[in-house]
């Protein structure tokens, strides 16, 4: 059954205008009140269209112009209409119900329209909307009007709703009057750094992205594996080759979208990943394993079904409903007991291969120690270059050989018991510069006993595929070693694993090493202490010595153990950056502030400077919740007095008239010093066009007039600013001898400086010569 609701709109914090709360319903025929809930949220796009032209408006005033509200306004007056982007998903929806599951897909346009004034791209706004969504739905089936299981919800985010729906899992917790048992979420952004604990997670990652094209998406994968050692959520990654962003929403695709779409990926159409190339999913195609893979992982986390976890696990399986998509998957959680590079491992002897332990970053330029050594961020998902700083960077292994046979591998300091698990797996990452490449898997118990192992598809995994625009990723794929029939070595005792090189030479990268048990464990119905910080003003004040801004924050739920932020500032009126603060949280803390030194001065400022200010957890059990702030930095020094005094007059024919405006003292901005020639008040001819030389026309005003226009109606460019510490702004018009008795003649500036003096009039008399 399919039917939509709308309801009053609500108003959110940051946003003037309110925000529209209208949804997309397609549930069972048959309602049934243990149906799960699965709950949609699109991404970012334009907000309304033009309906009678086939023009994008590409952000309109929200709400749209209806016809009475376009006849009012002072604009074009053209109708516009709410692109309907929350029905993109109704293919999916349609799917999910009919295998039992009530479906809501909401609208989000009111934020998209305005998402650009909040420090966070809009992510707490959107988790807002959907929990006021839920909300009614708890009304709607206590009376009876809908029947699902809000106990059983379903989250699905794409791309900025990614974003949105998984701080709603940070955000909701477990006392309220519903809970989320899973997510999905289609090439999400991941502005914040963040990830929601205790909630399985699977991102799906289109290799051939062209808005989220660094895959940041990668990070809610990444980023759980470390927050807490009993968090056994799943967290898979899903990349499907040959996908674009948009194609995820019909209304986001041309041909079929009632408003006007664009097939993101701008490269070539006959390179890699262009639109005429066979390895290039249709939209079609897209869709269908678009909704093959959310329907299995919604099987996964609301109904436990096992039989769908090789999808997700890493495993390579072909699903016959998703079509001839290639689809790669890896995944850490799960109740997996893992091994990382560089934490409780060391180097084992390397014979042949050249290894090392390297630092999860990357950067174009050279640095020997980083993994993405001379790689733009953008192909390197796992290691980001704009990773904020002071945050600790994950390390991996990193093998390079150049003869079959080479090999290397690491040595546990604990040892890893496999003896029930079914197969290891390595998150796996293949250099694309060196290629594809073939693996065998040697495994040491604490015996000295080993074997040698071949990984599922006999140890291949392929390179990424190269081409522009970010392509050529360094992205993990799953090197699976089956341990079904192992014999001769203890698997509850293996201290040590080797990778040896079959194929010639190769490079790569081994994320972690994960024992892959049956099945899933248990997710403990827990949530983490979350951190949120407030906004504050502060004034200035004159020194000596420093001042300090305090940004005051909050923990809300228990913070079991000790933990650590790393808080980032930017001064967004002169943009510069603030040194870092390092924030040391006890167990049990609920409140405190963060301090940012800074130095005051008696110099005029701009009246309020607006820092933001951004958490990152660095270490400990805690998410960061609202992880911005702003902080407003309150100017209370007096604005200098202005002086405007002309160089000389009378001045000659053949000489220049000058002008000169003063600061009574320095100021700390640049201040904006607005010049217009004007008639003045005097009585005497003024200057024309035919009183000034030509070069000087053609520089202030472009095109000349005729000789005989008065200077000041001719409008010419003269103002200018004063950089901080400057006093003062010189401007000049030189005027021509032209041989002519005209007697005296006048020509009038009137100057301004923005924010601290009213407009001045200055008037230059000009004689003639001799």
């Amino acid at each position: 059954m399919t039917e939509k609701y709308g309801l009053p709109a609500t108003k959110i914090a940051g946003m003037p205008r309110e925000i529209e709360m209208f949804a997309h319903v397609v549930r069972p025929k048959r309602a049934d009140p243990a149906d799960p809930l699965v709950v949609f949220l699109h991404g970012r796009h334009s907000d309304c269209y033009a309906a009678e032209t086939p023009v994008d408006t590409n952000r309109y005033d929200w709400p749209c112009r209806s016809r009475g509200r376009a006849a009012s306004s002072a604009s074009d007056g053209r109708v516009s209409e709410p692109i309907p982007s929350h029905l993109g998903y109704d293919y999916a929806q349609r799917l999910l119900a009919s295998q039992g599951y009530v479906t809501v897909s909401i609208a989000a346009n009111g934020i998209n329209a305005q998402d650009h004034r909040l420090e966070d791209g809009g992510a707490a706004a959107r988790a807002t909307l959907v929990r006021r969504h839920l909300d009614r739905w708890v009304e709607w089936t206590t009376n009876g009007r809908y029947q699902a299981d809000m106990r059983n919800v379903i989250l699905v985010g794409h791309s900025r709703g990614g974003e949105g729906v998984d701080r709603a899992s940070i955000d909701i917790p477990l006392s309220a009057p519903y809970r989320i048992t899973g997510q999905v979420l289609i090439a999400p952004t991941d502005f914040g750094f963040q990830t929601a604990p205790y909630i399985p997670t699977v991102t799906v990652l289109p290799y051939c992205d062209g808005d989220v094209s660094d895959l940041q998406g990668q990070r809610y994968t990444d980023l759980g594996r470390d927050l807490t050692d009993d968090d056994t959520a799943l967290r898979s990654s899903v990349l499907v080759m040959g996908a674009n962003h948009n194609f995820f929403n019909t209304e986001w695709t041309p041909g079929i979208a009632v408003a006007p779409s664009f097939d993101d990926w701008g490269g070539d159409p006959g390179a890699t990943c262009g639109r005429r190339t066979e390895a290039r999913l249709s939209a079609a195609e897209q869709r269908r394993a678009a909704k093959t893979y959310l329907a299995g992982a919604v099987q996964l986390m609301a109904d436990g079904n096992d039989d769908v976890l090789p999808m997700y696990d890493g495993s390579r399986v072909d699903v016959a409903s998703a079509g001839d998509a290639d689809i790669r998957t890896h995944a850490i959680g799960g109740g997996r007991e893992l091994r990382k590079p560089g934490v409780g491992t060391t180097l084992a002897p390397a014979v042949g291969a050249d290894t090392r332990i390297c630092v999860g970053k990357s950067s174009a330029r050279v640095a020997t120690r980083l993994c993405g050594n001379g790689v733009d961020s953008y192909r390197t998902p796992h290691w980001p270059s704009h990773r904020p700083a002071g945050l600790p960077s994950r390390r991996a292994f990193e093998m390079r050989w150049s003869s079959a046979g080479d090999r290397g591998g690491l040595l546990f300091k604990a040892p890893l018991n496999l003896s029930t698990a079914t197969s290891l797996d390595l998150r796996t990452v293949v250099d694309q510069k060196q290629g594809n490449v073939r693996l065998e898997v040697r495994l040491h118990d604490a015996d000295g006993d080993s074997v040698l192992l071949t990984p599922t598809g006999k140890g291949f995994l392929p390179a990424l595929p190269g081409g522009d625009f970010g392509l050529s990723k360094l992205l993990a794929q799953n090197l699976r070693v089956p341990l079904a029939d192992v014999a001769g070595v203890d698997l509850g005792k293996v201290r040590r694993i080797d990778l040896i090189g079959v194929s010639g030479n190769g490079r790569i990268w081994v994320l972690d090493v994960a024992a892959v048990e049956p099945g899933l464990a248990d997710v403990p119905a827990k949530r983490l202490a979350r951190i949120s910080l407030g906004d504050a003003r502060v004034r200035e004040g004159d020194g000596p010595g420093t001042n300090t801004m305090r940004v005051p924050f909050r923990i809300d739920g228990r913070l079991s153990a000790p933990a650590r932020l790393v808080v980032l500032g930017r001064n967004y009126t002169d943009f510069t950056e603030l040194p870092n603060a390092h924030v040391e949280l006890k167990a049990g803390q609920t409140r405190g502030v963060i301090r940012f030194p800074f130095r005051p001065d008696r110099r005029d400022d701009i009246a309020e400077q607006k820092i933001v200010v951004s958490a990152y957890i660095a270490a400990g059990p805690i998410m960061t919740r609202d992880y911005t702030a702003r902080v407003t930095l309150v100017d209370d020094d007096p604005a200098p007095r202005v002086s405007v005094t002309r160089v000389e007059s009378p001045v000659a024919e053949g000489d220049v008239a000058g002008w000169t405006a003063t600061l009574s003292r320095p100021v700390d901005y640049w201040a904006a010093v607005r010049v217009r020639l004007v008639a003045g008040a005097v009585d005497a001819p003024r200057l024309t066009v035919g009183d000034v030389p030509q070069w000087w026309l053609t520089r202030h005003l472009g095109k000349v007039p005729p000789l005989a226009t008065p200077l000041h109606k001719t409008r010419p460019y003269l103002s200018t600013y004063l950089r901080p510490g400057r006093t003062e702004a010189f401007f000049h018009i030189p005027v021509k001898r032209d041989g002519r008795a005209e007697g005296r003649e006048a020509v009038s500036l009137r100057v301004a400086v923005r924010h601290i003096s009213d407009p001045v009039v200055r008037t230059v008399f000009v004689r003639d010569p001799g």
